[in-house]
């Protein structure tokens, strides 16, 4: 819903997660964990940037047999 109305998301875990003071800004209660955040902005239809190149998992994973 948010990209069709230009409005690019992303979903990031960053260091400030665990920051007090971001916690306290945000209203996090004792017991409750901040798991990530969604960036959100407005963008320019004709700058969308093309998807980087992917590699398959099976280039990525490595088995151990025991």
């Amino acid at each position: 819903m948010a990209w069709n109305r230009g409005i690019g998301v992303v979903w990031k875990t960053n260091e400030y997660n665990w920051d007090p003071r971001f916690r306290k800004a945000i209203g996090v209660q004792p017991g409750e964990k901040v798991v990530g955040a969604l960036h959100m902005g407005y963008y320019s239809p004709d700058n969308i940037p093309q998807p980087r190149p992917r590699k398959k998992a099976e280039q990525l994973i490595t088995w151990h047999k025991e």
